[in-house]
């Protein structure tokens, strides 16, 4: 059972922090109002990247990490550069004020007394699951595997970052420098010829997903996935986030990656 969706709401935050992480990657780091709620791990919200014509509209970006301070709520979003809009983002500077619509969606589970969990992220897919392991009760952050995969040695230290929820994630690379040379689902495969695995979260590129997908259903494993998608509301009204992926209740069996998901229960 994914987490259910908290009410979305419109905020002004203010960026504290926009920091150059390696390999492409990149954490804005933004102070929210008091009154912002924690979201689960899997959530995401709508941030505005600027105000040029070509990049009116907001970006869905995944929440990295959440906390509560005296001042606010900080929240941390984990990118990568990939077009205009992170461009532009990566380019906004502290002090600047963002607007964003959120906490959107619901998120991933947290695992029962006793289940072992395996996390299989790649890229910028490894976002949702720092605050994810945020949550967890002690134990079971001594139980869960989390396997990361990176295209490159530059982009390790977001897996550092891991180190101050007290979880230590292993890191798959098919170069060399992580723990593992080869893919993330390589890396899963590794893990499931040693032990048993009770529940797979995944989120990252379309074709390792399937990869996990499939690897979760040859050995009935019940598996949550969070999938990406364009959107341009975040609120159902656009469409553009349709996906095929999961069947639903909607007209053919479609569902909206951002009021029906983004984490979807893959054996539904």
């Amino acid at each position: 059972m994914t987490c259910v969706p908290q009410a979305a709401k419109e905020y002004l935050a203010t960026v504290t922090h926009n920091q150059e992480r390696g390999g492409g990657f990149h954490v804005l780091t933004l102070n929210f109002p008091a009154s912002f709620p924690i979201p689960h791990g899997g959530a995401f919200l709508m941030l505005s990247v600027g105000s040029e014509p070509e990049i009116l509209l907001r970006r869905p970006m995944a929440f990295y990490d959440v906390q509560k301070k005296s001042k606010g709520v900080k929240v941390e979003i984990l990118y990568a550069l990939v077009g205009t809009g992170t461009s532009k983002l990566a380019s906004i500077k502290p002090g600047t004020s963002l607007a964003a619509l959120g906490p959107i969606g619901n998120g991933f589970s947290q695992p029962k007394r006793n289940e072992k969990v395996a996390v299989v992220a790649g890229g910028v897919g490894i976002a949702p699951f720092l605050l994810w392991g945020r949550e967890l009760p002690p134990q079971s952050k001594k139980t869960a595997r989390v396997l990361l995969g990176f295209r490159n040695s530059s982009q390790l230290s977001i897996a550092k970052d891991f180190g101050k929820i007290r979880i230590r994630p292993k890191t798959a690379i098919e170069g060399s420098g992580g723990d593992f040379r080869g893919t993330v689902v390589d890396l899963l495969l590794k893990e499931l010829k040693s032990d048993s695995i009770d529940r797979i979260l995944t989120c990252g590129p379309p074709k390792m997903i399937e990869k996990v997908c499939e690897i979760a259903s040859n050995q009935k494993i019940p598996c949550e996935v969070s999938l990406e998608a364009k959107m341009a509301c975040g609120l159902g009204v656009c469409l553009s986030c349709v996906t095929d992926f999961v069947k639903g209740n909607r007209p053919g069996g479609y569902t909206l990656v951002c009021q029906d998901g983004p984490v979807f229960n893959v054996e539904k």
